[in-house]
């Protein structure tokens, strides 16, 4: 949430100053974002279905509300995909491949309407054939068949996948304890002004003495009496 509302402060200032500047108003305005305000922003059709039917969406875990089939499922080498097969198309793609023609040419699952309420059926259906592949044929399969699915990435998985290091997401940064360390880059990317990590988190205290004394004015008898009393 507060990556969220960091990103949407400087979407809004950009509309600002966009605004002041380039439509010719000369004014600035003040930016009113809550943190939570971000989230709720980004829960879909929450209130609307509230609003229309009374509907009261509550967890639903992996699933996504009003898509059938769809979950994650776990392979033969215990890793976990998504599967996504809401569309008609993607319905009947996805059972024919796993060998259930029956169920791809029913009029009983003909339309997605018709899937909803059946999704546990369905999803129970498709789990047996996704555990008896590993994750890579899963996936392989699936998507040679024109199926949406994707791997659950790890850790592991996100440092080793080209993408992330094609778009160079994954950084390395000196820590003076940890050593050479992995991390996350800067996003977004500005091309003009590209934003760079030069350290990693400093230490407690670490900058006592350029705070306090560089910029604060106080010498070393100040800062040791401080640091005697517990302040700093």
């Amino acid at each position: 949430a507060d990556y969220g509302t960091g990103l949407m402060s400087a979407f809004a200032t950009l509309v600002a100053i966009f605004n002041r500047d380039s439509a010719g108003t000369g004014k600035g305005q003040e930016i009113d974002l809550a943190l939570y305000e971000t989230i709720f922003r980004l829960a879909g059709p929450l209130v609307a279905n509230f609003s229309h039917s009374g509907q009261i969406r509550e967890r639903s875990g992996n699933r996504v509300p009003g898509i059938a089939p769809g979950d994650q499922f776990e392979t033969a080498d215990g890793r976990w995909i998504v599967i996504h097969a809401g569309a008609d198309h993607h319905f009947r793609r996805l059972f024919e491949l796993i060998g259930l023609p029956e169920f791809a040419n029913s009029p009983e699952f003909a339309t997605l309407p018709q899937r909803v309420p059946a999704l546990d059926q369905l999803n129970a259906a498709i789990a047996p054939w996704v555990k008896e592949r590993d994750c890579a044929r899963a996936i392989d399969e699936l998507v040679n068949a024109g199926v949406p699915a994707a791997s659950v990435f790890n850790a592991q998985d996100i440092v080793a996948d080209p993408h992330f290091a094609a778009r160079e997401m994954i950084i390395d940064v000196d820590d003076p304890v940890a050593g050479r360390i992995k991390q996350q880059a800067p996003v977004p990317k500005l091309s003009r002004t590209p934003g760079q990590i030069y350290a990693t988190a400093p230490g407690i205290g670490e900058h006592n003495r350029e705070v306090y004394g560089d910029w604060l004015g106080l010498d070393d008898a100040a800062l040791a009496g401080l640091r005697a009393e517990g302040v700093i």
